[in-house]
């Protein structure tokens, strides 16, 4: 049974570009409807997300399946890009 995870992929635009936008606003707001992951081997959704400036309010740059190994902390460039991961 293959895992179910969100998943936005930043290159699916095989739609028009507004269609393309509002499903990337979905997809920022957990909106979408979580679906299969092609790879049987994946265990996590993952989701990678940063704030900027003082904001509190995180803004969702992908949403994937993947495997622990696909986890790789918390980036520094300006601000703080974080990954959190949740099992299923």
């Amino acid at each position: 049974l293959a895992l179910e995870c969100m998943q936005c992929d930043k290159n699916a635009a095989w739609y028009s570009e507004e269609e393309h936008e509002r499903h990337i606003e979905m997809c920022q707001h957990g909106l979408v409807p979580p679906t299969p992951c092609r790879n049987s081997s994946h265990t996590h959704c993952i989701v990678s997300w940063y704030r900027s400036g003082g904001s509190t309010e995180r803004v969702v740059t992908e949403r994937k399946c993947g495997g622990v190994e696909d986890v790789t902390g918390c980036t520094l460039y300006n601000s703080k890009i974080s990954r959190k991961v949740s099992s299923h």
